[in-house]
């Protein structure tokens, strides 16, 4: 027996035997919580891939100024840095909130959610972990709009 959570209304569903080729649906909201093709091998790779990808984003340039024939980049950690240093700490508090630590905490939910449902284990505090990963989403693209 499995067991998942809509990440809808946050129902906990006890499927008795798992069909990779069916669609399955909250019964409670009736939105659809599994597709067939929807593996955990592609939501894993993704995962791994974006965190070997989020250590280069932090020490490489997010902006480079050219004024009059003199360029200045600029990292997401020294732009931190800077606001920081200038006494601006709250921009500073916000800047690496939305672009270091919810996209970390972000990518480790997601591998607490997907690795052990993976292996077959299941998972202790499914619906806090959806929770909190939903919770969180809204924040996910906050960055851009920092920038």
């Amino acid at each position: 027996m499995k067991e998942t959570s809509c990440k809808d209304c946050g129902l906990i569903i006890s499927i008795e035997e798992f069909d990779m080729t069916h669609q399955y649906s909250c019964p409670r909201c009736h939105s659809v919580f599994y597709r067939p093709g929807e593996s955990f091998d592609l939501v894993l790779v993704m995962a791994l891939s974006a965190f070997l990808f989020f250590i280069p984003t932090l020490f490489l340039p997010i902006m480079t100024l050219t004024i009059m024939g003199q360029s200045h980049s600029v990292t997401l950690l020294e732009a931190v840095l800077f606001f920081f240093h200038d006494g601006y700490y709250v921009i500073a508090i916000i800047a690496s909130s939305v672009g270091v630590f919810i996209p970390l905490l972000m990518l480790f939910l997601i591998m607490m959610l997907i690795i052990p449902a993976k292996v077959g284990r299941p998972i202790s505090r499914l619906k806090s972990l959806f929770r909190y990963y939903e919770h969180l989403a809204p924040w996910s693209m906050a960055e851009v709009y920092l920038i």
